[in-house]
């Protein structure tokens, strides 16, 4: 079947200008609904969001507060950590002299009878007593054979009289026990001392040089008043002496070479 179209030109035309028309519609219509629900999306966001940084605005300032306190209370706690820090220095520097000690004892002979060490800075001091220059020039070898020293100097009184004859009087105890055969009951007269055993006859003494690695440097301790730090009652706390500098004497027994 043959279709004629009889109609004039420009009704087909606005047909289609009607139709393109009510597309256009359609899409702007589309193009606001959908502009509008993002505009409301946005509006949601924009007020979640400005709750947030509220929040978080308040958080911050509750962080730079706390920040503020923990820089005061670490300003106040200052003085405390240097006092704290010095404790446990004292504990090593303490450790370190009961080593050197131990060390130093570890290199004198069994048959000398140390009386006193002394220690000042570099410098060590020993004295003693023994039976022989023999005992003597051993403990002087021993001691030059010890890693800690870099120098070792022997000193030696020699008596001016001999006690090979010497003998213990029947019954008599402790060191007055001895009296010398020759002289008899005359010793005392002669200036000799009976009071000391044969043994301790010979004074000896040792003066040794540290090496720089050995030296044990006292700490400083903080000043007095601590800062910010209060003793009991509130008043100054003051720093306890420190012991090292010098060393006083003090009494060993023998001890194995």
């Amino acid at each position: 079947m043959i279709k004629i179209n009889l109609l004039p030109a420009y009704v087909l035309e606005t047909h289609l200008v009607r139709r393109t028309a009510l597309l256009v519609g359609v899409i702007i219509i589309v193009q606001l609904a959908a502009i509008g629900f993002a505009y409301m999306q946005i509006n949601s966001t924009t007020a979640h969001e400005k709750v947030r940084l509220g929040h978080w605005t308040a958080k911050a300032e509750d962080v730079g507060a706390i920040q503020g306190q923990t820089t005061n209370e670490r300003s106040a706690a200052g003085p405390y950590q240097t006092w704290v820090d010095w404790v446990s220095a004292i504990h090593k520097h303490n450790a370190s002299w009961a080593w050197l000690y131990e060390e130093i004892a570890r290199y004198i002979d069994n048959k000398v009878m140390i009386r006193t060490i002394s220690l000042s800075g570099q410098s060590v001091t020993l004295t003693g007593a023994t039976d022989s220059l023999e005992s003597a020039k051993r403990w002087y070898l021993n001691t030059l054979m010890c890693y800690l020293y870099s120098d070792v100097k022997l000193g030696v009184q020699v008596p001016g009289w001999s006690f090979t004859q010497r003998s213990a009087l029947p019954g008599a105890t402790g060191a007055g026990r001895y009296l010398s055969a020759g002289l008899g009951g005359q010793a005392a007269l002669a200036g000799i001392d009976l009071s000391t055993p044969p043994s301790e006859k010979t004074p000896v003494a040792l003066t040794c040089t540290l090496l720089p690695q050995f030296i044990i440097q006292s700490p400083a301790p903080p000043a007095a008043g601590g800062g910010a730090m209060g003793g009991v009652g509130g008043g100054p706390m003051a720093a306890p002496p420190v012991g090292g500098g010098a060393v006083g004497s003090m009494r060993l027994g023998r001890k194995g070479g």
